[in-house]
Formats: C-alpha cells, structure tokens, sequence
C-alpha cells in the first residue's frame, strides 16, 4: 500500500486533468501480484469531493492503452518489484454509489510489457481484485457513516 498522494502523481496527465476539473482530493493506491508472481495489478482509489463528481469523472475518461489512467506503485524486495507504468497494459475505470472512482492498470510484474495480446490474466487480476477493493468500501453503506472510514 503506498501512501496517500495527489492527483498529479498517482495519476497519468489525462486522467489527472479529468479528476482534478472534478475535485479529486486524493489518491490511494495498492499493488498486488498473483500466486506465481508473474502478473501484478495497481488499482487506484480516487477520492472525489461528491459521488456525482466521481460519476462524472469516470465517464469523461477514455482508458485504454493508449489512454491509461493509474500509475504503477512497485515495492522493491516485493513480488511486484518489476511492475511500473512500462509494464502496464490493460486498465479499467468505475465509480459507483460512493463519492469514490475506481481504477486499475494490471500488466506483467516481470518486467514484461504489456499488452500480450495472447493472454487476458491481467486483465482477470485487474478486475477480480477492483471488485474486492470496490465491494469493501461500498457494500456496507455510505463510507462516510462507518465507523472504520474518518472522511
């Protein structure tokens, strides 16, 4: 898990521009690699001013490789010590019922880049893993109103 930041630095230029017109407060993001080590995904919490803002922003985005949207957190001594914006090729966006977007750029954590067109693991990682971290924080109410969340 890497530390809170802004916008700007969790973010690719695009994306960053998007979700900063919208109020972005902050950026959380974490990195996970699959059982083999091979794979690793960033997803990225972006925590806007209203759920209708984080609505907004993930709609106005155009993600793909081309057009990515988190940056890559690697960890050295980690599984994920190989995975940095290089290495990513398959993104996803999402916001929901909370004043939260939901983001994730998923590629090789070996060093290879993406997108290998021959295999959708990443992008199986990427989403199996964004619905968890989507689903802890939405599922149980207004996140402000749980008393495990300080907003």
């Amino acid at each position: 898990i890497a530390p809170a930041t802004s916008c700007t630095a969790a973010l690719d230029p695009a994306a960053a521009a998007i979700f900063q017109a919208h109020g972005c407060r902050t950026v959380l993001r974490a990195t996970y690699s699959d059982a083999s080590g091979a794979l690793a995904v960033t997803v990225g919490v972006v925590v806007m001013r209203s759920t209708a803002a984080a609505q907004s922003a993930v709609s106005n985005l155009t993600i793909s490789a081309g057009h990515p949207g988190v940056r890559a957190v690697s960890f050295a001594g980690t599984r994920a010590a190989g995975f940095g914006d290089a290495q990513r090729g398959w993104f996803h966006a999402t916001a929901g019922a909370a004043p939260y977007a939901f983001l994730y750029a998923a590629g090789f954590a070996d060093g290879r880049r993406g997108p290998d067109d021959l295999t959708s693991e990443p992008q199986k990682l990427g989403t199996g893993v964004l619905s968890w971290v989507t689903n802890v924080l939405t599922a149980n109410g207004p996140p402000c109103q749980r008393a495990d969340i300080r907003c």
